[in-house]
C-alpha cells in the first residue's frame, strides 16, 4: 500500500485528497519565461530556470500513468479565480498530450500538445474529432508559461481560463471530468504535426476545481485510518462489498483500475452496540445479497462519499459531522465499496485505505447529509440511441415538513452520483435500454447534499408511480406486492407474457414509440415519494404520491463575457456547478477531513 507523505493533504469531510508523487527530475534543467500570444503553435525559450513556476502551491496532484505522466493542476486564486495552471511532467523527450473529455475518448475532447526542442518549448491547442489526429483549434486558448527537459523527462507549465467561450474547448466545472493523455518518444517534425502515439495513452477520472488545500492540522486533530483488501471473484464485472467499522483514500494494489467508489454510512439505531458490535473486525459480506446481515439495512445515512476522480473533500472551518451515539452521531459506520472489473481480469485483489481526520474540539455547526434524486429502482429506464433523456426525482413537502427547519438549511457541498436530481442522459452508444442497478454501466440519478443544521432524515427520493409506468410503457399490470421502497431492478410481469420488466422494455419497437412524449410522462407524471430515516426506517407521510414541482424551467446562464460568441448558444457537456451556501455543525466528536491516498 502506498505510504502517505510526512505532511499529508487534509480534506475536511470532507476531505478526501489523493496523495501521489511526481516522477523524479534530474538536477540542472533549463527553464523558460512566459511569452504571450495566440499563434497556432506557441513557443517560449527553454533556457532559464522554471523556479518561480515550479514553486506554485498546487491544489491537486495526480499520477495519470505510473510509467509516464504526472499532473499538478493549480488554481490561481484569489488573484485569478477564473484560470487554472497545469504543471505536467512526462517521462519522455518527445511530445506530450493532455486534455479533457466527457467520455474518455477523443471525440469532442479539448487537447493540449506540447514539447521541448532545441532550447524552445512549444504548445498547440487542438480538439478531438474522432480516432484520428486532433485538429488545431481555430482560437488557441492555452497559454504556454514555460517548459524544460532533462535526460529523461519533459516538464510543461500552461494555463487557461475555466470557461474560454470557445465551442472547441471544454468548460471546466466542479463536476467529474476525464483527463486524457498521450505521449511519444519523438518530437513532432518541423511542420508541427504529430504522429500516432501507439499504446502510450490513457484516461483518468478527476475533479479539477475542488479546493483541497487546508491549513496545517492543529494539535487537537486526530487520525482514524481504515483499509481493506478484497479478492475479486472471477467472472464478475461488478462487485459490492460491505463491512462495519467502529467508532482520505489510500490506494493500494489494483485500486486505480478497479475501485469505483466507497461510501460510509451512519448506522442509526437506538442501541448500535447490541446490533453492530459483533460485525466489527469481520471482513464483511457481499452487499445486497441474502448473505448480508439484515442489521446492515439500518446503515443508510450517508456520511463519507468517495468516487473515482475525487481527491478529497473539505469542510468549512466552523463545520463538522458528529461521531458517536453519545454526541448525536453514529458509533458504527458501514462501508459499501464498489469494485469494477469490466475486463474480467482473473485472480486479482484490490487494496485501498482512507484517513479520516477528527477532533474532540467541537465546532460551531453540526452537519448532516441528505440523499435526493430518483429512487434506486427499475423505473429509472433510459431507451437506447437517445441524445438527451431526462430522469427526474422529487422531494415533496410531505417528506420535508417537520424534518427541515422552517428557515431552511445551508448546503455547503454536493456529491453527484449520476448528474443531478434531474439528469440528462446520453445513450447514443447503447444498442439496448439502460436500467438502474449497481453496475458501472447501469444508471443512477441522485445527489448527496451536505448541509447544516443536521436533520434526522437520510433520503428523499421518488420514482414514477406504477400507474405512470403502465401508461408510459403500455404495461398491463405489476405484481400487487411490488415494494418501491426496496432495491428492485427487474420485477416479474406476470400478465405481460410471463416475462420480466427489462426483457419487456428491450422488446419494444423503439422506432414506433413517441419517446419524447413517454419521457414527459415519466418526468412530470405522478411519482411515489420515498422518505426515510434510513433504509430500514421510513418516514410516515400524509401522502406518498407527489407531482412534479411547480417551478420555472431551469435555463443555464451564459457568462457575460461569452455573450455573442458561438459557444454561448451551446449547452455544456459537463453541466453547471451548484452554488454553495454557508455552512454549520456541533456536538462532541466531529469529522474534519477525509484523506485519500492512492
Amino acid at each position: 500500500m502506498a505510504q502517505p507523505r510526512d505532511s499529508p493533504w487534509p480534506c475536511a469531510l470532507l476531505a478526501v485528497a489523493l496523495l501521489t508523487t511526481a516522477p523524479a527530475l534530474a538536477e540542472g534543467v533549463a527553464g523558460a519565461n512566459r511569452v504571450p500570444g495566440l499563434t497556432l503553435t506557441q513557443t517560449v525559450r527553454a533556457e532559464q530556470d522554471l523556479g518561480p513556476l515550479l514553486d506554485l502551491k498546487h491544489s491537486h496532484e495526480s499520477i495519470l500513468d505510473s510509467e509516464g505522466i504526472d499532473l499538478n493542476p493549480h488554481h490561481l486564486t484569489p488573484h485569478y479565480p477564473q484560470e487554472v495552471t497545469f504543471e505536467i511532467h512526462a517521462r519522455t523527450l518527445g511530445w506530450l498530450g493532455f486534455g479533457f473529455s466527457s467520455s474518455g475518448g477523443m471525440r469532442g475532447s479539448d487537447i493540449l500538445i506540447a514539447w521541448v526542442k532545441d532550447g524552445e518549448a512549444f504548445a498547440q491547442d487542438r480538439y478531438g474529432v474522432g480516432n484520428r489526429v486532433p485538429v488545431l483549434d481555430d482560437h488557441p486558448d492555452w497559454e504556454l508559461l514555460g517548459g524544460r527537459e532533462n535526460g529523461t523527462h519533459t516538464t510543461i507549465v500552461v494555463k487557461r481560463a475555466i470557461n474560454t467561450c470557445d465551442e472547441q474547448d471544454f468548460r471546466l466545472t466542479n463536476e467529474t471530468v476525464r483527463f486524457i493523455y498521450a505521449y511519444d518518444s519523438d518530437d513532432p517534425p518541423e511542420d508541427g504535426d504529430i504522429y500516432y502515439h501507439g499504446p502510450r495513452r490513457g484516461n483518468r477520472f478527476a475533479l479539477v476545481l475542488l479546493p483541497f488545500h487546508h491549513k496545517e492540522p492543529t494539535p487537537d486533530i486526530q487520525t482514524w485510518e481504515i483499509s481493506q483488501r478484497v479478492p475479486l471473484p472471477n467472472g464478475v464485472d461488478t462487485f459490492y462489498w460491505c463491512h462495519i467499522e467502529k467508532f482520505s483514500m489510500i490506494y493500494g494494489e489494483n485500486s486505480r483500475a478497479h475501485l469505483h467508489h466507497t461510501l460510509g454510512f451512519e448506522c442509526n439505531v437506538p442501541d448500535g452496540r447490541r446490533q453492530h458490535e459483533r460485525y466489527v473486525g469481520h471482513e464483511g459480506y457481499e452487499c445486497y445479497t441474502p448473505n448480508m446481515p439484515p442489521d446492515f439495512n439500518y446503515c443508510e445515512k450517508f456520511l463519507i462519499n468517495w468516487a473515482i476522480g475525487s481527491e478529497g473533500e473539505m469542510l468549512p472551518d466552523n463545520v463538522g459531522f458528529p461521531l458517536g451515539e453519545d454526541h448525536g452521531g453514529s458509533t458504527y459506520l458501514l462501508f459499501q465499496t464498489h469494485y469494477d472489473n469490466a475486463r474480467y481480469a482473473r485472480d486479482i485483489a484490490v487494496e485501498w485505505g482512507m484517513k479520516i481526520y477528527y477532533t474532540d474540539k467541537i465546532r460551531e455547526k453540526d452537519a448532516g447529509n441528505l440523499a435526493v434524486g430518483h429512487s434506486i429502482v427499475f423505473s429509472l429506464t433510459v431507451p437506447p440511441r437517445r441524445s438527451d433523456w431526462v430522469t427526474a426525482g422529487h422531494c415533496s413537502s410531505d417528506c420535508t415538513r417537520g424534518n427541515i427547519p422552517e428557515d431552511g438549511v445551508n448546503v455547503f457541498m454536493i456529491f453527484l452520483h449520476g448528474h443531478y436530481t434531474e439528469c440528462h442522459q446520453d445513450s447514443r452508444d447503447r444498442p439496448n435500454a439502460t436500467f438502474a442497478g449497481w453496475g458501472a454501466r447501469d444508471e443512477m440519478c441522485h445527489a448527496f447534499l451536505s448541509m447544516w443544521p443536521r436533520i434526522p432524515m437520510a433520503a428523499c427520493r421518488s420514482s414514477p408511480h406504477l400507474e405512470t409506468l403502465r401508461d408510459a410503457w403500455g404495461i398491463k399490470s405489476f405484481p400487487s406486492d411490488l415494494d418501491l421502497y426496496k432495491y428492485e431492478f427487474d420485477p416479474w410481469l406476470g400478465n405481460q407474457g410471463g416475462i420480466n420488466y427489462q426483457k419487456y422494455i428491450n422488446g419494444l419497437s423503439w422506432d414506433k414509440l413517441n419517446l419524447q412524449k413517454i419521457n414527459e410522462k415519466l418526468r412530470r407524471g405522478l411519482h411515489v415519494n420515498k422518505c426515510q430515516y434510513n433504509y430500514g426506517m421510513k418516514i410516515e407521510m400524509a401522502r406518498e404520491v407527489t407531482k412534479y414541482p411547480s417551478v420555472p424551467e431551469y435555463v443555464e446562464p451564459v457568462e457575460s463575457k461569452c455573450r455573442g460568441t458561438p459557444a454561448a448558444s451551446l449547452s455544456s457537456v459537463n453541466g453547471v456547478g451548484s452554488p454553495n451556501g454557508p455552512a454549520l455543525l456541533g456536538t462532541a466528536v466531529a469529522f474534519l477531513w477525509v484523506l485519500a491516498v492512492v
